[in-house]
């Protein structure tokens, strides 16, 4: 009971801070604003996390564990800086697991789930958090497909990779979700045998400058998995060896791919990362490895790309247009270690938290260079 009420009261400690750059590029917080301990009275049993921040507000996603909660309660919650506030956006029960990922499109914010039936079936919806209504709705329910592996934002539409099962065959492919008709279309596949591994299957993708980037495995290639990159007409442009950096990428299976500039980022389920670039020849390059995350965001500030180690206060700030690498710039409370940081252009907002797993929460105003 003792630890329940350290994680209540402390898990949910907002402190807002500004930051300046100083003189070494360190962003360190000043000019402390407010101290919101009592931010989140009465939430009893409910964890949040913030998984997105915008100009005026940081939305949550949480769990409800109180005892009358529906089963696997998902909540959603919007802060608001200027008033302090929280306002519910929306739920859902029977939530089964999440990507991670949004978009944001005209104040509106997609983003996807895998739930469960009462038959403990799984499907796969789309969601949309409309920012001026702060109104949570079901856009797309999709129960054909096991998964979902990450949803973005394509030509217009959304676009998003799911693996369904036919026989002894894996089937993944890229499915498009129309905005304006709510319509969906299949635009790849690929088809492997589970015995045997013969044939295609798409691993991980990511979107960049209106072309598709898809790590593929092929049974009859030589190199087995590459990059392969789509044009807008989702006809192969061309391919990318991963090179040197093969057998690390490949220890285990790609979660996070995402393509900034000519730099590459992966992260495999192992939680083992890379940073790579594209050299002239089509191959990769080794620029990083270790265990870093990519800081969602809707989008990249100044070029420059903000990756962090959990548990850790270690944090590494990549220049895409250069190349060059900062590291341990982000200044916060001694003894602390870093659990999650969202970014946007302006903003950075990070929890840390202690070995006694206590939660705190900081809003970083990222001053122009």
């Amino acid at each position: 009971m003792k630890f329940k009420q350290t994680v209540v009261y402390t898990l949910l400690l907002l402190l807002i801070f500004l930051v300046s750059c100083s003189s070494n590029g360190a962003y360190e917080p000043s000019n402390e604003v407010s101290d919101l301990s009592e931010l989140t009275a009465g939430f009893g049993d409910r964890r949040l996390y913030a998984f997105a921040i915008l100009e005026d507000s940081v939305l949550f996603a949480g769990s409800d564990h109180s005892p009358n909660s529906e089963p696997n309660n998902r909540i959603y919650y919007r802060y608001f800086f200027d008033t302090s506030t929280f306002v519910q956006i929306g739920s859902f029960s029977n939530f089964y697991m999440s990507t991670g990922d949004y978009t944001l499109i005209d104040n509106m914010v997609y983003f996807d789930s895998t739930l469960y039936t009462d038959n403990n079936e799984i499907y796969n919806v789309i969601f949309m958090i409309d920012l001026e209504q702060n109104t949570l709705t079901r856009l797309n329910e999709d129960m054909q497909s096991i998964e979902i592996f990450h949803l973005m934002f394509y030509k217009g539409d959304l676009i998003s990779l799911k693996r369904r099962v036919e026989s002894s065959y894996e089937i993944t492919y890229f499915e498009t979700f129309c905005l304006n008709t709510k319509e969906t279309e299949i635009v790849l596949e690929a088809k492997v045998n589970m015995n045997t591994r013969e044939g295609t299957e798409y691993l991980s993708y990511t979107v960049h400058d209106d072309m598709i980037y898809v790590m593929s495995y092929d049974s009859e290639s030589n190199d087995e998995v590459v990059i392969l990159v789509y044009d807008e007409h989702f006809d192969i442009y061309k391919s990318i060896n991963l090179g040197e950096s093969y057998e690390y990428i490949m220890g285990n299976r790609p979660h996070t791919f995402r393509i900034f500039g000519d730099f590459v980022y992966i992260l495999n389920y192992s939680m083992r990362s890379f940073i790579g670039r594209i050299e002239e020849g089509d191959y990769l390059s080794h620029i990083h490895s270790g265990t870093l995350t990519v800081a969602p965001t809707a989008n990249i500030r100044d070029g420059e790309l903000l990756l962090f180690e959990r548990h850790s206060r270690s944090t590494l700030l990549l220049d895409i247009n250069t190349g060059n690498i900062k590291e341990d710039l982000i200044k916060f409370a001694d003894g602390y270690n870093i659990m999650y940081i969202v970014v946007n252009e302006d903003l950075l907002f990070l929890c840390a938290t202690p070995e006694e797993i206590n939660f705190i929460n900081y809003k970083y105003a990222l001053q122009a260079r």
